[in-house]
């Protein structure tokens, strides 16, 4: 992970950046490789069965991934 992260963070540091969100979405593109390391914890606790409420939350998930990419393109394009 620190071999990714030095190797991407100085690429993204030398794009030119007018304000902090964009120089937020340039680390977190370019350095999304390196963002696998995360769910490591997670994996660890999982134990092969299906959640007691999976079918109600699989719906919830389906509304709120796309949803939260469209919020995220709303703030980006408001400027």
């Amino acid at each position: 992970m620190m071999i990714l992260l030095m190797i991407e963070l100085p690429m993204a540091l030398s794009m030119p950046i007018s304000n902090p969100l964009m120089l937020f979405d340039s680390i977190a593109m370019n350095a999304s490789d390196i963002f696998f390391i995360l769910i490591i914890p997670l994996l660890h606790f999982y134990n092969g069965k299906i959640g007691s409420h999976s079918r109600q939350l699989k719906y919830l998930f389906y509304i709120f991934y796309p949803a939260h990419l469209w919020v995220i393109h709303l703030i980006m394009n408001v400027q």
